[in-house]
């Protein structure tokens, strides 16, 4: 059943009983006690110059005293952050100009923020797991081919430990001998050479977890004879 309103339109909801046009000239036409020919008749006066205004703010002033006021507000003697409204402050990082008392910008805070984070040794593990596990990371070719040599050398002392599952230090080691305390690192000679200043980093803390490292590289791999030799003296002087 079709229902229309007073001025003739037709009503989209069948309970509504005004269009929306009607209904605003209610509001603000003579059905309404407090609005005169669509203007309200409760006055309200600023705060400050005593102007007569139709409605009533949070500041309870009018544009040009509300303007004014929330000016000297942020840049006034109330704020202690600034001195004669000129005060400007910078980042102590980037050196971007800040409008208010901090000592860096946004930007820079997340940075410092989530380094502080990466320095505690328990959210590191925590996040370095959560990586891992989210991408499978399985053994290349050049890791296969080492961990059979070692397992056929040593009796499956060493464990594959390159895909995260063991953390030491905040890093996820190659190949781990739990019972002797024995890490070996496997170094391809393409990435790592550009790398060395943070493996040096990365080879110290997990010395000083109480490991004793030995890094091999790719090119000694193919030299079987040799990298049998070095791995023998190793485990024998150190397992």
């Amino acid at each position: 059943m079709k229902k229309y309103c007073s001025c003739g339109k037709l009503l989209g909801d069948y309970y509504s009983k005004q269009c929306v046009t009607c209904y605003r000239a209610t509001l603000k036409g003579l059905g309404n006690t407090h609005y005169i020919d669509g203007r309200s008749s409760i006055s309200h006066q600023c705060i400050d110059c005593n102007k007569s205004i139709s409605y009533q703010n949070k500041t309870r002033r009018c544009q040009k005293c509300s303007s004014r006021y929330l000016g000297l507000k942020h840049t006034g003697k109330n704020n202690n952050f600034w001195r004669g409204g000129l005060e400007r402050f910078k980042c102590q990082d980037c050196h971007k100009q800040l409008s208010y008392g901090s000592s860096r910008c946004p930007s820079c805070s997340k940075k410092i923020s989530a380094t502080l984070k990466w320095q505690d040794s328990h959210y590191r593990v925590q996040q370095i797991h959560k990586i891992l596990s989210g991408a499978t990371r399985f053994p290349n070719k050049l890791e296969l081919r080492f961990g059979q040599i070692l397992s056929q050398l040593f009796q499956d002392r060493f464990q594959y430990c390159g895909n995260g599952s063991r953390i030491i230090a905040g890093y996820s080691p190659d190949f781990v001998d739990l019972s002797h305390k024995l890490v070996i690192e496997l170094y391809g000679d393409f990435w790592h050479r550009y790398t060395q200043e943070r493996d040096s980093q990365r080879l110290q803390k997990i010395e000083q977890s109480g490991y004793r490292v030995l890094v091999v590289w790719e090119h000694e791999v193919v030299e079987l004879t040799n990298l049998i030799k070095k791995l023998e003296n190793w485990v024998n002087e150190n397992g």
